[in-house]
C-alpha cells in the first residue's frame, strides 16, 4: 500500500466502491453456489452456511470501509495538532510511520487470519473435503473476513495510542493542548462507535444456531479491547480536560498580572499581553465536554442498538421456530 492510500486526501464516499462491490460479488457467488438459497436450509449446517454467507461479506465489507474512514480521521487529527503547534511540515513523517506500522498489522492480520481460518472450519467441521462448492467458496470468503477482522481491531487500538503517545504532553500549558485532549477523545470515541456497530451485525452469524464456543471466545476479545483501549482513554480524559483546563488558566493569569505590575511597558509587553489575554480567551471557549454533543449522542445511540440487536435475534428466531 502506499502511503497516498493509507491516508487519502479524496472524501469518504469514494471508499464505499470497493467494499460495496466485493460484497455484491460475494453475494452473487454464493447464491449459485446454493449457500443463499432458502429452499436449501433443511439442518443446521445450512442454516449456518446461510449465516456466514451473509455475515462475512458483509462484516467484511464494513470493516474495509470503516479502516479507510478512520484512516482519514486519523490524518485529519493529526494535520490539526500540527497546523495548532504551526509544524505542518512534520505530517509527512507522523505519515510515514503509521504507513510502517500499517505494513507490520497487514503481515500480522494475513498471518492470523489464515491460522484462525484453518482452526475455525476444522472445529466447525466446514472443511471442503468433498470439493462443495458452497463450503469451498465460504472457506475462500473467510480469509479475508478474518484479515480484515483482526487489522481493523489493530489500527483502531493503535490509532489512539499513537496519537496519545506523541501529541500529549504530561504538562499542559496552552489551549492547543487541551484541544489535543478532546481531538483523542473523539477519536476514541470514533473507533469505539465503529467497534459497536460491528457487534450489531455479528449476530447475523448466529440466527437460529447454537453459538460456536470460538465465536464467544473472540466476540470477548474484541469488546474487551474495545473498552480497555478505546472507551477507557477517552473515559480517562473527561476529568483530565476539566482539571487541566482550570490550571491553564491560572498560569496564564499568573503571566497576565505580572505584566500588568510592570509601571512602565514597552511594545513587547504590550504585544505579550495581548498574547495572553488572546490565549486565557481561547482556553475559555474550550468545552470541558469530552467529546461533541453530537458524538456524545450518536454513540449513546449505537450502545443501545447492541442489546435490541441480540433481541432481534432471538425473536426472529422464536417467530421462525
Amino acid at each position: 500500500m502506499t502511503t497516498h492510500y493509507n491516508y487519502p486526501s479524496s472524501s469518504a464516499s469514494s471508499f464505499w466502491r470497493m467494499p460495496l462491490s466485493y460484497f455484491f460479488i460475494c453475494c452473487v457467488i454464493n447464491y449459485f453456489t446454493g449457500a443463499l438459497d432458502l429452499q436449501t436450509i433443511s439442518d443446521a449446517r445450512g442454516q449456518r452456511d446461510f449465516n456466514a454467507a451473509v455475515g462475512m461479506p458483509l462484516l467484511t465489507s464494513f470493516f474495509w470501509i470503516s479502516l479507510r474512514v478512520q484512516q482519514q480521521q486519523m490524518a485529519s487529527a493529526i494535520m490539526s495538532y500540527l497546523l495548532d503547534k504551526n509544524a505542518l511540515s512534520l505530517f509527512a513523517q507522523h505519515r510515514a510511520r503509521l504507513a510502517s506500522k500499517l505494513r507490520q498489522q497487514i503481515i500480522t492480520s494475513a498471518t492470523l487470519a489464515v491460522s484462525v481460518t484453518v482452526v475455525y472450519i476444522i472445529s466447525e467441521e466446514l472443511v471442503a473435503f468433498d470439493l462443495n462448492a458452497q463450503v469451498l467458496v465460504l472457506d475462500l470468503i473467510a480469509v479475508p473476513f478474518w484479515f480484515f477482522f483482526w487489522l481493523f481491531l489493530f489500527q483502531m487500538v493503535s490509532s489512539t495510542q499513537y496519537i496519545t503517545r506523541h501529541f500529549i504532553t504530561k504538562i499542559i500549558t496552552t489551549s492547543g493542548e487541551l484541544k489535543a485532549l478532546r481531538r483523542i477523545s473523539s477519536l476514541s470515541v470514533e473507533n469505539t462507535l465503529f467497534g459497536l456497530i460491528a457487534l450489531v451485525i455479528i449476530p447475523v452469524f448466529w440466527f437460529n444456531t447454537q453459538i460456536p464456543a470460538i465465536d464467544m471466545f473472540i466476540v470477548t476479545i474484541f469488546s474487551l479491547s474495545l473498552i480497555a483501549y478505546l472507551f477507557m482513554p477517552a473515559y480517562r480524559i473527561v476529568g483530565l480536560i476539566s482539571t487541566q483546563k482550570q490550571q491553564v488558566i491560572d498560569k496564564l493569569t499568573v503571566g497576565l498580572v505580572a505584566i500588568h505590575k510592570v509601571e512602565q511597558h514597552n511594545k513587547l509587553e504590550a504585544e505579550r499581553r495581548h498574547t495572553l489575554e488572546r490565549e486565557i480567551e481561547e482556553v475559555e471557549n474550550i468545552s470541558a465536554s469530552p467529546v461533541p454533543f453530537e458524538l456524545a449522542k450518536r454513540l449513546i445511540s449505537v450502545v443501545m442498538l447492541v442489546p435490541a440487536s441480540w433481541m432481534a435475534l432471538l425473536y426472529l428466531e422464536h417467530l421462525v421456530g
